[in-house]
């Protein structure tokens, strides 16, 4: 049976806090019985600090994926554009770390 499942997830910032509301918003919107009906086992991800930390996370959320279920992706932080390809961006501004969107798409 489909599933609708959500992955919400910020990028650390440290002088940042909006993210983390923002996420907890998603979160709580997309899990409401009524609105959203996303499963509540899935918990958001706070404060990610660098693409690794990212791909483990998403890696995991996808391990009992299910190919007729709906996926809400929503990341709150900074991206960066370079050569045509967008990135997400983690870590702070003098430590930066970029995932690749098209990654995200092939996973």
């Amino acid at each position: 049976m489909a599933k609708r499942k959500l992955f919400a997830i910020n990028g650390y910032e440290k002088n940042l806090t909006a993210g983390s509301r923002d996420v907890a918003l998603v979160y709580a919107t997309f899990t409401d019985e009524k609105i959203g009906i996303c499963s509540k086992t899935i918990k958001p991800y706070f404060d990610c600090k660098n693409h690794k930390e990212f791909n483990n996370h998403f890696l995991d959320f996808l391990k009992d994926w299910n190919s007729e279920d709906q996926l809400i992706f929503y990341f709150s932080g900074h991206g960066s554009v370079k050569k045509e390809q967008f990135y997400l961006l983690f870590g702070d501004k003098d430590d930066q770390s970029k995932y690749p969107f098209r990654n995200l798409i092939n996973e």
